[in-house]
C-alpha cells in the first residue's frame, strides 16, 4: 500500500510539473471594424475588420463573422468575412435602409 501511495504521489507531482510549463497567458482577440463614412441605401459597401490578438495580426482565424443589426431590433444578421491580407477580413453588404 505504501508503494502505491508513493507511486501516486510521484505521478501527481509529474503531471503538475508538466502542466505548469505549458501555461500561456491568453490575450483577448479584438476586431476593429472599418466602414465608409457615408452609406447609401441599396448600394453595396465593403465592411472590413482588422483582427488582432495583442500586437499580433491574426492571419489564420477559423471564422470571422460581422454582425449587422438595426438599432432597436432583435433580428441580427451574421455575415462571414473572408481573409484579405495582413490580418484584414472583409465582406460586401447591401444596406436596405
Amino acid at each position: 500500500m505504501k508503494k502505491l501511495s508513493m507511486l501516486l504521489l510521484i505521478l501527481v507531482i509529474a503531471v503538475v510539473g508538466c502542466s505548469k510549463g505549458n501555461e500561456q497567458k491568453s490575450q483577448e482577440v479584438k476586431g476593429e471594424i472599418k466602414v465608409p463614412q457615408t452609406i447609401n441605401a441599396n448600394k453595396t459597401v465593403s465592411i472590413e475588420t482588422l483582427v488582432t490578438q495583442g500586437d499580433k495580426k491574426i492571419e489564420n482565424a477559423d471564422a470571422v463573422q460581422i454582425q449587422v443589426e438595426k438599432e432597436g431590433y432583435i433580428n441580427q444578421e451574421m455575415i462571414d468575412a473572408k481573409h484579405q491580407d495582413n490580418g484584414a477580413y472583409s465582406t460586401d453588404y447591401t444596406f436596405k435602409e
